[in-house]
């Protein structure tokens, strides 16, 4: 399996400037999550008693009534999640999801803050135990950013998972018969994992099942179960065609190999312009061949089964609704 690990502030963010600008005193309390949307870039500081500036891209999106940004150091090529944890007298209050949180540097990754909106301009605070060496260190990190475009720039990010999503496939037979699977997300677990329920009404051996997907801006992975250490990679964000990715967890061994990038699938009248993805072995001690289609802000858009074939085997698993 390809190292998803990311060297995020230990690097880039070792930086120091005072926080200059706008004082929450100053900040316009009739503010709404709407205004935040955009594409700022600035200097920030990390400061750990020691410090350095850098450059950085924010990019915030509104989806559901939920805000999220993502968070771009310059000359980094990974990208971190800033989660909402509420909205209050338009500030946004958030918490930083750690870019590596099984290594052993992050055991105590505990980052919170605020950004607050002011005359196009995002004013960043963050606080808390980083990834450092013993488990973590406690650093802030602060910043003016100015907004550059009202459109945020999350391209080449993954931005499909968010509790509340939910996505409907309409599943096809090898045999021609036809029936219904759908996905929830209902959980965000704030290191990356993304816990939700999967239902059907295929006359299947499970009626409602638990399942868990580890997203962040850069990676998407299956999960085995909610810890970490069963992440089973399906993309990076950084793919090129012929890209291969092989997880070993267990007994179980799966390749990923991407064949496309840009690959059109018309399911119902919609086009949808896809990366293509070729998957086979064994998973969930259940083997398997087929080809994926997902997009970086949907997920899967569908799916083509090789192996199994029978006749009672799935084939096709195309999206026919989704609430987003």
């Amino acid at each position: 399996m390809k190292n998803i690990s990311y060297p995020l502030v230990m690097i880039i963010l070792s930086m120091a400037i005072t926080l200059v600008g706008c004082s929450k005193n100053e900040t316009d309390n009739t503010t709404t999550k709407d205004q935040y949307v955009g594409t700022y870039q600035g200097t920030i500081v990390y400061n750990d008693g020691t410090a350095q500036s850098g450059q950085v891209t924010l990019s915030i999106v509104l989806s559901n009534g939920v805000l999220t940004g993502y968070f771009q150091p310059q000359d980094d090529p990974y990208a971190y999640r800033l989660r909402e944890v509420s909205f209050e007298d338009g500030v946004l209050h958030v918490s930083l999801v750690c870019s590596s949180p099984e290594e052993e540097d992050c055991a105590n990754f505990s980052v919170t803050g605020t950004l607050t909106f002011v005359d196009n301009i995002i004013i960043i605070g963050l606080s808390g135990t980083f990834c450092g060496s013993g488990g973590g260190i406690q650093a802030t990190v602060s910043g003016n950013l100015p907004r550059i475009d009202p459109i945020p720039d999350v391209t080449n990010f993954f931005t499909f998972a968010q509790a509340g999503r939910e996505w409907r496939y309409k599943v096809t037979g090898f045999d021609g018969t036809a029936c219904f699977l759908s996905f929830h997300l209902t959980e965000d677990l704030g290191n990356g994992v993304f816990g939700g329920s999967a239902t059907n009404d295929c006359n299947w051996q499970w009626d409602v099942v638990q399942f868990w997907w580890y997203v962040s801006p850069n990676a998407w992975c299956d999960m085995m179960t909610a810890s970490l250490n069963s992440r089973i990679l399906n993309l990076m964000s950084n793919a090129k065609v012929g890209d291969i990715y092989t997880t070993i967890i267990g007994n179980d061994s799966i390749v990923v190999e991407v064949i496309s990038l840009n690959d059109p699938v018309v399911i119902d009248g919609n086009t949808y312009n896809c990366l293509k993805l070729l998957k086979k072995g064994k998973q969930f001690d259940h083997y398997s061949e087929g080809y994926s289609w997902v997009t970086f802000d949907i997920g899967m858009v569908k799916y083509e089964a090789i192996i199994p074939n029978q006749a009672t085997d799935v084939h096709l698993e195309e999206l026919i609704w989704k609430n987003f």
